[in-house]
């Protein structure tokens, strides 16, 4: 990743260039370098670390929030991530999250969820809020079933929830017209819905 930490950048308009910042296991105790220029910052990548900060709704316009250090160990979503509503990607790939929580349908403009290599058990109900969502990646976790709304999805396009412990695919998913790529090997699913026939934008079925 090329960038500039804006936490350290004293010049504004480079601050409003970039964007950016890069934050790891210190925003425990240097909370104020991270926030000096929190109106600008739109991604944020965290390394080294083991949790989001609990002042992440401090960044009103974040855009993207990632775990790109595969040493993270990031195991919960705090509350305050509830506050950025203007979040478009969340990428957390092989850490330790073990659930989703409820209020991820209240981020409505959610486009990407990247949750692939995780534990997580359950998807909430709430998730069928996110009109929005064109790419979810969920495999490699425990999930054993799929939330009834999810076929409320009407914008998804990618699918990936292969390696769960899966025993059927929603009976809905038929409503899914924008689906155009569904990965879901290595599940326990003996026998596909009727509707899964009517995914007409479906390119490997």
């Amino acid at each position: 990743f090329v960038g500039i930490s804006i936490a350290s950048c004293q010049d504004k308009e480079k601050a409003k260039k970039y964007r950016l910042i890069f934050v790891n296991d210190d925003w425990k105790t240097n909370k104020e370098k991270y926030l000096e220029n929190k109106d600008y910052v739109k991604t944020i990548y965290l390394y080294k670390t083991d949790s989001i900060p609990i002042w992440i709704n401090e960044f009103k316009n974040l855009n993207v929030i990632s775990s790109v250090d595969d040493s993270n160990q990031i195991s919960y979503f705090p509350e305050g991530l509830e506050k950025c509503i203007d979040l478009q990607e969340l990428i957390f790939i092989g850490d330790n999250l073990s659930e989703i929580p409820s209020f991820i349908g209240n981020l409505s403009k959610l486009d990407t969820i990247l949750l692939s290599e995780n534990k997580i058990k359950e998807i909430p109900e709430s998730f069928g809020n996110l009109k929005k969502l064109s790419r979810l990646d969920i495999s490699n976790n425990k999930l054993s079933r799929l939330p009834k709304s999810f076929s409320q999805l009407e914008s998804l396009q990618v699918f990936q929830i292969s390696k769960n412990e899966l025993t059927a695919l929603p009976k809905d998913i038929g409503r899914l017209k924008k689906l155009t790529f569904l990965q879901a090997n290595d599940n326990n699913i003996s026998e596909l819905p009727e509707s899964f026939y009517e995914l007409e934008n479906l390119l490997n079925k």
